[in-house]
């Protein structure tokens, strides 16, 4: 079961891309980038969480333990690949990612990995209430 919740995360991966293409091409030309920007971590989530509640009804997650590790699994991943991609491949300054996980001024990316974590938790007591 774990093997395919980790999977889960390479459509999430697509998703993020999909979605990021969807920001640049249809979001910021009418509000801008900050806004886009903030637009884009709702609708991440949003599309994450559809994934999900998907996933559990498929393959349920057997324990709030799993949950969690699943939870925990995805927003590691996602932070080590945002970091990745940020440093390695575009080059950038580690500062450019606290830059986009400052939540204090505005940047709403940062719920994006939370709601990762919780995401397989919620989901699971939901479908199980």
């Amino acid at each position: 079961m774990l093997a395919r919740y980790l999977a889960i995360w390479v459509v999430f991966l697509i998703l993020a891309i999909f979605n990021g293409g969807v920001r640049d091409f249809l979001i910021k030309p009418v509000l801008g980038e900050f806004r886009s920007q903030q637009v884009s971590a709702v609708t991440a989530i949003g599309l994450f969480a559809i994934v999900t509640w998907i996933a559990h009804r498929v393959w349920p997650i057997e324990s709030a333990g799993m949950a969690i590790l699943i939870g925990a699994l995805w927003m590691g991943m996602t932070v080590i690949f945002e970091v990745g991609m940020v440093v390695w491949i575009a080059k950038k300054p580690l500062s450019a990612v606290r830059e986009q996980y400052d939540i204090l001024s505005g940047n709403l990316w940062m719920l994006v990995p939370l709601a990762l974590l919780v995401l397989p938790s919620l989901i699971r007591a939901i479908q199980r209430a």
